[in-house]
């Protein structure tokens, strides 16, 4: 009674299989294996018969508009960051603050006020890309050492 009712379970059991054991098998790696696993649920879908052409179609052109307005998005901060790069924004803002008197505590309570304030608008990527530009000097110049950069 308990191991017919674990029959249904069997496509889930399969992708996990598929993902994580290519994985820790050392077949593939997390980004091959985020595809295999992708193809295996195209396949599990079609089989099925929870997903048809028509559906499949339709999954197809929304993630084309997705990945494309997110590589519009990559590419105006890329065309903004070499933008602020050329006109020396981030070492002018840098200088400015670094000749006021405020404090470290008081400029990283700003910075993250900043990001506070611009994640109520925009997604975390593009708020990486919009701000990394802008705040690593400034934070170089206040004397932190950024993750990863320092011994």
């Amino acid at each position: 009674m308990r191991l017919s009712s674990l029959v249904g379970i069997w496509p889930s059991a399969v992708l996990i299989f598929l993902c994580l054991g290519t994985i820790y098998l050392g077949v593939a790696t997390p980004t091959e294996a985020a595809g295999v696993g992708c193809v295996g649920a195209l396949v599990i879908g079609f089989q099925r018969k929870a997903l048809n052409w028509k559906i499949f179609k339709s999954i197809f052109r929304e993630s084309m508009v997705t990945s494309g307005m997110i590589l519009l998005i990559v590419a105006a901060a890329m065309i903004f960051g070499y933008t602020l790069t050329l006109l020396q924004t981030p070492q002018h803002i840098a200088e400015f603050i670094s000749n006021s008197q405020m404090s470290k505590g008081a400029i990283l309570f700003l910075i993250i006020a900043l990001l506070y304030l611009m994640g109520m608008f925009m997604d975390v990527a593009s708020m990486i890309l919009i701000a990394t530009p802008i705040l690593v000097p400034i934070v170089n110049k206040i004397g932190f050492i950024p993750c990863g950069l320092g011994s």
